[in-house]
């Protein structure tokens, strides 16, 4: 007897789980791999170890956030359709709901998939707006202390803005592109990270050091075509002195 369509993995249903080297490489958790083939020899384990298996995740769910209740109910869901499959062919019939179910059940993986990604980016979304956050409060803390002690070196600010700024910098470079050590600086910086190495002269930037910070920051510090070095220098300066 072989199984009359394919009964996927709890890992086909959720890719995360073959991404975390907690369950990759774990041998007890090695029934989240398990397949079975449209055509392939039906295997008189399966039902119990797919019911082992849920027990696993069922045990783990205290100490491994990863394996969260759709994980098992996708779990508890594959016994079920094992059991349909192996019931049928065990008592001589035709499992004729066995498609029917396969369906619902590779439809619940797929709508579950798609839920478990929308809270990874909502989950994103919030870090992101928290690293932000912090950043512009470190930023203010930083931004005063900048002018309570004037006559220190002046202190660099924590990135708050996502990306790269080689746009603003184009935009303000008055040339038809960019220097191309500005155009080769790609600091790909994350949220919170300051400029490294850090330069407190602004008085001795030359254009190419102000848009390289533009760069870094994504920010073009109020700077205009216009205006000259001196003046950009002096916006670079408020803007360490008058964080908003």
């Amino acid at each position: 007897m072989a199984y009359p369509y394919e009964i996927p993995s709890i890992a086909q249903i959720h890719p995360v789980l073959g991404a975390n080297p907690n369950i990759i490489d774990a041998l007890v958790f090695q029934g989240v791999f398990s397949s079975k083939a449209n055509g392939a020899p039906l295997d008189p384990e399966a039902v119990e170890v797919a019911q082992n298996t849920v027990d696993i995740l069922s045990d783990a769910r205290t100490h491994l956030p990863i394996v969260t209740p759709p994980i098992i109910e996708t779990a508890r869901n594959r016994v079920h359709a094992l059991r349909e499959v192996h019931a049928a062919l065990d008592l001589g019939l035709q499992p004729g709901i066995g498609p029917f179910v396969q369906q619902q059940f590779i439809n619940f993986g797929q709508n579950i998939a798609a839920i478990e990604q929308e809270v990874v980016n909502i989950g994103q979304d919030i870090a992101q707006r928290m690293a932000r956050f912090e950043a512009s409060l470190a930023n203010t803390r930083i931004s005063s202390r900048n002018r309570r002690y004037i006559r220190d070196p002046i202190r660099p600010l924590h990135k708050s803005v996502d990306g790269n700024g080689h746009a603003l910098a184009l935009a303000i470079c008055r040339q038809p592109q960019l220097p191309e050590p500005v155009e080769a600086y790609h600091p790909n910086a994350m949220i919170g990270a300051l400029p490294n190495p850090w330069d407190p002269d602004i008085e001795g930037y030359s254009h190419a050091n102000i848009l390289k910070l533009v760069v870094f920051y994504n920010d073009d510090f109020g700077i205009v075509p216009a205006d000259r070095l001196r003046t950009r220098r002096g916006k670079v300066r408020t803007w360490l002195l008058d964080f908003e």
